[in-house]
């Protein structure tokens, strides 16, 4: 259906978009919520999408759904200058790369039954805070992904699985003293 494929960006291969149920983790759900609200919204007149890097810029782009547009077109121009709008305090500039992304966070979830989309998600989102634009600008997709991964497998505590409700009985105990 429609919705199911809503929040899945131009980055998602087209032959994997459908095969993704976004709304059976709450957080995906709420990002496409959010997004639906926010991709009509008109570029600010301060962002500079891609500015020195190449030919592509946003005055093209009325909105931040155009903007999410570009970036199949020149990812590392569009990302690496939401990016630095991100470092200089722009979280929508953060929330349009992490829409670009969400795809690809749903996809390495998906493949990883110990983590949740949302730990995913999460990671993404201290990545591209602190992602060093000026070490590794090409490639930024696939740093990020790289990076979100690293960092959700380096974590020390992972979710439990469950089975099923737990009974007072079979709660773990504190060691005796």
């Amino acid at each position: 259906t429609p919705l199911d494929c809503l929040a899945t960006p131009v980055t998602t291969p087209v032959g994997q978009r459908c095969r993704m149920t976004l709304g059976d983790d709450f957080c995906v759900s709420r990002l496409n919520r959010e997004w639906a609200w926010l991709r009509g919204e008109p570029v600010p007149t301060s962002w500079a999408i891609g500015a020195g890097r190449s030919s592509t810029d946003a005055k093209g782009a009325a909105t931040l759904e155009a903007v999410l547009g570009m970036v199949a077109a020149d990812p590392d121009a569009v990302l690496g200058s939401l990016l630095l709008l991100q470092a200089q305090g722009d979280e929508k500039a953060g929330r349009v790369v992490l829409q670009a992304m969400l795809g690809k966070l749903v996809l390495m979830a998906r493949r990883d039954h110990s983590h949740s989309v949302g730990d995913y998600i999460t990671e993404c989102w201290l990545q591209l805070c602190q992602y060093p634009l000026a070490r590794r600008p090409r490639r930024i997709a696939a740093n990020l992904a790289l990076d979100t991964r690293r960092a959700v497998w380096a974590c020390s505590t992972k979710r439990p699985v469950r089975l099923g409700p737990l009974s007072f009985g079979q709660l773990p105990q504190p060691p005796a003293t």
